[in-house]
C-alpha cells in the first residue's frame, strides 16, 4: 500500500489531466465489474425473499437494533463524494458543471448502493453470511462464475475500487493541506507548489 501511496501522490504532482484520466479510467472498470456481477447474478437468479428475508417478512426481519448496527456501514457507499468540489479548479466551467457534476455523482452512487445490496442479499450464500464475509464482492462472483481459478484470480482485479478511492484520497488530502496552508492554518511551505506543474507538491507529498 506504501507503493501505491507513493505511486498516486506522484501522480498527482505531474498534474490534473494524467490523475483525472487515471481516476476515470479506474472508475470505469470498477462500474464494469459490478455490472458484471448484478448482470451475472441476476442471470444466475436471485431471490430476495429466500436468501435476504429467509421466507419471512420485511418488517418480521428489520429491527431499530440492526439499522444501528449497519448504518455507519451504509455511509461507505457515499464516503469521498464531499471531496468533489475539491476539483472545481481544475474544471473547464466550476459554476456550470460542478453542480451537475455532484447530482450526477450522487445519483449514481444512490442507484450502486441499493443495487449492490440487493443483489448481495439475494444471492447465496445469504444475506447473513455475506454480511460475515470479508470479501463480499468476489463471494458474488464465485456465485456467477463458481470457485474456479480464474473466479480466485479475479480477486486481485477486484481491487480496481479500492485503488481508484486510495487515489482520490491523497488527492483531496494534499488539496486540504494546500488550502489550509493557504489560509494560515498550517505552515505556509506547505502550500508550496510545484514550478513544473503548478500542483500543491508540498502537501501532496505530506
Amino acid at each position: 500500500w506504501l507503493c501505491f501511496i507513493a505511486g498516486f501522490a506522484a501522480l498527482n504532482v505531474v498534474g490534473g489531466k494524467a490523475s483525472t484520466a487515471f481516476q476515470g479510467a479506474m472508475t470505469s472498470i470498477s462500474l464494469v465489474l459490478l455490472g458484471v456481477f448484478y448482470l451475472g447474478a441476476l442471470y444466475r437468479g436471485a431471490d430476495f425473499a429466500q436468501f435476504a428475508l429467509e421466507d419471512e417478512t420485511l418488517l418480521e426481519t428489520v429491527t431499530v437494533d440492526g439499522v444501528a448496527s449497519v448504518w455507519l456501514f451504509a455511509f461507505w457507499f457515499f464516503m469521498g463524494i464531499e471531496d468533489l468540489p475539491l476539483k472545481a479548479e481544475y474544471t473547464v466551467n466550476a459554476a456550470r458543471d460542478m453542480p451537475h457534476g455532484l447530482v450526477l455523482s450522487l445519483v449514481t452512487l444512490v442507484v450502486l448502493a441499493f443495487a449492490t445490496y440487493f443483489v448481495s442479499a439475494s444471492i447465496p450464500p445469504g444475506a447473513s453470511a455475506m454480511a460475515a464475509s470479508s470479501y463480499p464482492l468476489l463471494e458474488g462472483y464465485y456465485y456467477v462464475f463458481g470457485k474456479t481459478n480464474i473466479a480466485r484470480w479475479s480477486c486481485l482485479i477486484l481491487v480496481t475500487g479500492l485503488m481508484s478511492s486510495l487515489h482520490s484520497f491523497v488527492f483531496a488530502t494534499g488539496e486540504l493541506i494546500a488550502q489550509l496552508a493557504a489560509a494560515g492554518l498550517l505552515p505556509p511551505a506547505l502550500g508550496c507548489e510545484s514550478a513544473a506543474f503548478s500542483t500543491p507538491a508540498a502537501a501532496i507529498a505530506a
